[in-house]
Parts: C-alpha cells; structure tokens; sequence
C-alpha cells in the first residue's frame, strides 16, 4: 500500500514552505499527488527525502541553509524548551505523576499555551530541528530561488534613481535570461517583492533611488550643535513664526506673523517686523534694523522658504540657481549669491546656510 503524507509534512522533510510544495503538486513536480477534500496529498514515492522522518538529532546544515539566522535562533530556543519539558515530564511520570500535568505546569511556566508545546514536541520528534523552524513567509525564497548574477542584475536595475518597479526589473531580468540564454532561476514577482521589503534595507533604497539629498534628510544622523561655542554676534537665524493670538487689522480679525532674526548665542531678537502677512519685504525691513543697531553677522541661518530664497536675496530664481550649480537640495552656494545676500556679506563674509 502506498503512504501518502499532507503538504505541510512534506515541505518539512524538504525544506521548503508550505505554498511551494502544493504549487509543486500543482505543476506536477510531485507524480501521484492528488487533492483530497481540498488538501494535497503526496506520495512518499515521490521524492527519496518523503520516505523517512528526520530524525531530530539528523536536522543537516544543508536543510537550515536558506533558512535566516533569526529563525534558526528562535528554533533553536525552541529545542531547548522541549528537550526540558521532555525531561521534566519524564521525572514527574517517574515520581507518580502524568506527563498532562507536567505539560500544563510548564506551559503555565513559560507563557505558552499547552497545545503550542504539544505541537512543537510532535514536529521535533518528527522532523528535527527544521520542524521548530517558523515556515511562515518562508525560507527566504521559500522553495524559489534566484541565480546569483541574476540577483546581481536585478539590485543593478532596481536601486537606481530611474526608480524601475520590482516587477519591471523582473520583467526585464525574464527577457535578458531568454535572450541570451543564460539558465538563470528566476523566482515569481511575490517573491521578489517580499526580498525587497525584507532583506533591502530602507537606507539603501533611498540613497540609490531618491538620491543623497533624500537619504541625508531621511536616513542620516543629526548632528547636536553646542551653542556656547559660538561668539554673540557671530550667526543670526532668521525666520517666521505665527502668533497665538487674534488681532483687528483692515476691518478683519487675523493673527498677526512676527518675521524676526534672532542670536544663535544669546537668543536676543536683533531685528524683527510685526505683520499680518510674512514676505521678502518683512525679513528686508527686520535685518535692516538689527544690522542698524549690531551690524552686521559672520553667517545667518535661514528658513528653507521661498521668501529666504527668493531672487530678490539671492539674485537669481530658484531655476536659474539649479542650472549653475548643482546642490544639495536646501543649501544656497554664496559664491552664487548676486542679490542682497551678496550685499550683506561686503568685508565681512556673511555665509547663507539654508535649514
């Protein structure tokens, strides 16, 4: 009489996920496979590594190798909680006691429930190590996998700033692999999508595909800066801010905006303008007086806004800036500078960092 075994058996003596084996009946990978009551069953005959159960001390380097070291990790802490339950049921059974009650109390113990541990025992008894394994997601590539060059190919097109789909860099990968006949194993689009979500970390995504400017904003590290180790006097920081209050102006209730540049060092507001709509103009007439008063500073900081970067301070449009040099995105060349910025820095060198 033929044997036949679940998929989820089967995939456990192969090493591969669950959904690959019954895809594998499907396409006839497993001769004699049929479906029963909407379950695989599969043929012990079928493949040499059905016919026998893994023995948990014969789990083989080459079963756990498409496995992550994570879920090798978690089955193997897995091991160690049934090999001491074994042993603990086994002593309580000796002393008079049902190995139930050891099950209940050591479940109780570790916060598991007692049909996980049972379930857990009955795999490791079966399959070994790999049976405590988490198949869900599978093992990496479940039961597919991609050829080295041919995942080589792929990270080529994908992490570019062209910003390619996944599922256009398969496409294309699929042709070069017809095309010139290279015999690469290729996997299903799922499957790529879930390795570029999982083993691509995000960092490496951004920087390749939006650039350094996006990864610096998104992904790099801040940098504290120390204010006391900057003279008084030496870098003002300009920008807007909205009042939290309302006031009657031209028949309408509005709240006001205060347009104001401040010392890095000491805090004190050195210039500012009270109006009922910030502008180029209002920063104009702020630094006006705190340069009337204080003259002048080494460097000012300002916002990253239209109006600080407008033509008007910097001489040229945002668009014409771009076509002269190429920055950062946020950052203003001051040897670029050609309007009022040019003007402020005169003998003493004002530098213009946007933030």
């Amino acid at each position: 009489m033929i044997k036949y075994i679940t998929a989820e058996t089967a995939s456990r003596r192969l090493g591969m996920s669950k959904r690959g084996v019954q895809r594998g009946c499907k396409d006839g990978a497993f001769p004699g496979a049929c479906k029963r009551d909407g379950r695989w069953e599969i043929r012990v005959t079928a493949d040499p590594r059905l016919g026998e159960g893994k023995s948990p001390e014969r789990t083989t380097d080459e079963q756990l190798s498409g496995f992550s070291q994570e879920k090798i990790a978690r089955a193997q802490k897995r091991r160690g909680m049934v090999l001491e339950l074994e042993k603990e049921a086994a002593d309580r059974v000796r002393n008079g006691g049902t190995r139930s009650d050891a099950l209940e109390l050591y479940a109780a113990e570790k916060g598991a429930t007692k049909r996980t541990l049972e379930r857990w025992v009955g795999r490791y008894k079966e399959h070994g190590l790999v049976g405590l394994v988490d198949m869900r997601g599978g093992n990496c590539f479940g039961d597919e996998t991609i050829s080295e060059e041919a995942l080589q190919n792929f990270l080529r097109m994908y992490l570019t700033e062209q910003r390619l789909s996944v599922r256009l860099c398969l496409r294309n990968l699929e042709y070069v692999n017809r095309k010139q006949k290279k015999d690469w194993v290729i996997p299903s689009l799922r499957v790529m999508q879930y390795y570029v979500k999982k083993y691509i970390p995000e960092p490496v995504k951004i920087l390749h595909r939006e650039g350094l400017a996006a990864y610096n904003t998104q992904c790099a590290a801040y940098t504290q800066f120390d204010p006391d180790s900057v003279q008084p006097g030496a870098i003002w920081v300009g920008d807007h801010s909205q009042f939290n209050c309302w006031v009657r102006h031209r028949n309408r209730w509005i709240r006001p905006w205060l347009t104001a540049w401040q010392d890095m060092r000491s805090r004190v507001l050195v210039g500012w303008e009270v109006c009922a709509l910030p502008n180029q103009t209002t920063i104009l007439i702020a630094i006006r007086r705190a340069i009337e008063r204080y003259g002048p500073p080494d460097m000012a900081k300002v916002d990253n806004g239209r109006d600080f970067d407008s033509e008007m301070w910097t001489g040229r449009t945002k668009a014409q800036r771009k076509r002269h040099v190429v920055l950062r995105a946020g950052y203003l060349d001051e040897q670029e500078m050609a309007g009022l910025y040019a003007m402020l820095a005169g003998d003493r060198g004002v530098i213009c960092v946007a933030i």
